[in-house]
Order: structure tokens, then sequence, then C-alpha cells
């Protein structure tokens, strides 16, 4: 979608369905907010106290969450925490930090002992040519996709010494 600026100050969104004014938009919020009863404004008023008092354990409650897992993605983070903010904003708030980095927690696959069998069975299998005669000529074309992408690690488990998170 293309953004236009229109003559009398107000930001559009060129498109069939959404359109957002800046000045309709406050105005709108608070032409709602003058509609609402008194005790579904003292409701939202308490709402905003009581989310004003978490602020200060916001943090800790971060680093709680990713102490217990540092694999957890910023939007699981955020919904840990309430959605007091958002993923991005968590993410910006640890990449701000010197330290911050992330690492691959574990590039082994982790494969029983009996799957570890059936992998070595299978590769002298292979290497044996399927049990042919060892004169018999082979043309033997193996192309398979799942060789090369079967383990893929991805290195998304978090650290960051500034806050408390260590490298397990």
């Amino acid at each position: 979608m293309l953004l236009r600026e229109e003559d009398d100050d107000t930001l559009a969104y060129d498109g069939p369905t959404r359109v957002a004014r800046r000045k309709d938009y406050r105005a709108c919020a608070v032409a709602s907010w003058d509609m609402l009863c008194t005790a579904e404004k003292a409701q939202w008023e308490c709402y905003s106290r009581t989310q004003l008092q978490t602020q200060p354990n916001i943090r800790d409650r971060i680093i709680e969450v990713l102490k217990n897992n540092p694999k957890t993605p910023y939007r699981e983070v955020a919904n840990a925490i309430g959605n007091w903010c958002s993923a991005s904003t968590i993410e910006r708030w640890m990449k701000s930090f010197p330290s911050y980095s992330t690492y691959l927690e574990r590039p082994l696959p982790m494969l029983t002992r009996s799957q570890m069998a059936k992998h070595v069975t299978f590769a002298k299998h292979f290497l044996n040519k399927w049990g042919l005669p060892a004169n018999q000529k082979v043309f033997l074309i193996h192309y398979d996709e799942k060789w090369f992408y079967g383990m893929v690690p991805r290195a998304n488990a978090k650290k960051c010494e500034e806050v408390g998170l260590e490298r397990k």
C-alpha cells in the first residue's frame, strides 16, 4: 500500500478498505471515551493503574522467562508477561546491550541408541551397494534432500551478561 499526504495534514493509506487519518483517529478515541459510562471508565482507569504498577517488574519477568528457556521466541516472551510490551520492543531492548548475542544451544541431533544403530546399518548397506556382487557394474544416482536439510541448526538461544543471561 502506498502512503500519501493529503492537503489537510492527514495521512491516508491508498486502498479500498484501510484508511487511517491522524486527526480523525484522535477525535474518534476522545469521543469513544466520552461516551463510556462512569463504571466503564473506572474499570479502564483501574486497569491502567495496575499496568503502571507492573512496570518496574517487567524487566525481571522478561529475564525470568528467558532464564527458564533461552530459546523462547520474543512473541512468546511478550505473551508470558501479558503483552505488556510488544515482541519487537523486547527484541530491541535485548539488542541494545553490547554483550547480547545468540548461540546454538545443542547442535547434535537428539537420536536414541536404536536410531543410531539403524543409521549405521543403513550406511553399511548403502556402501555395500545394497548387497550386489562386487564385480557388478552399478550406475547409482542418489539425491535426497533430507540428507542436506535433515538438521538445520538454529542459533536462537539468547545470552546477555548485563541482564544476567548466561550461556547454558
